[in-house]
């Protein structure tokens, strides 16, 4: 039954093998039962367009491949699947691939999927009022943050 139900483009799988449609349990005349051949070359642009049309809607919803900045030697990094901190060594020879020293000293090689980017550890400070002012200095910002916590209270039990 799929052989002989006509696809996308208008013929079926065994028209477009045979060049004729296939006798079925579904009543045809046999005007249709002969053989005509599909001008192949509109067939083919229908295909190529077709093909276009999904890739460019795949690619939409999932996001093509978007090229990544290259990564300098000596920039700070976390590497995903090992959940630690590194910093870039060079560039390997397979395309974008890197050679990264860990936190604990190993030197791995790891995709630029598996590596982001971090921000400078030691940015520079850019000089403020704070100098002059004297006193106590609140710091600028305040301590780690954490999540959200219930507050926990013994159950109310029943007192007889």
């Amino acid at each position: 039954s799929y052989n002989s139900s006509p696809l996308k483009n208008g013929f079926s799988p065994s028209e477009l093998l045979m060049g004729r449609r296939l006798r079925t349990m579904v009543p045809i005349s046999t005007e249709n039962l002969r053989p005509k051949l599909p001008d192949m070359g509109k067939l083919q642009q229908f295909e190529r367009e077709d093909r276009e049309r999904r890739k460019h809607y795949f690619d939409r919803r999932h996001g093509a491949v978007k090229e990544k900045p290259d990564l300098r030697v000596g920039e700070h990094v976390y590497v995903r699947d090992l959940k630690q901190q590194g910093i870039v060594k060079e560039k390997d020879v397979s395309p974008r691939s890197y050679l990264v020293e860990t936190s604990q000293g190993s030197i791995v090689r790891r995709n630029q999927y598996h590596l982001v980017p971090l921000p400078n550890p030691n940015p520079s400070e850019s000089p403020t009022s704070h100098e002059g002012s004297s006193g106590s200095s609140v710091p600028s910002s305040p301590g780690p943050s954490s999540r959200p916590q219930r507050t926990q209270r013994p159950p109310e039990r029943l007192n007889l």
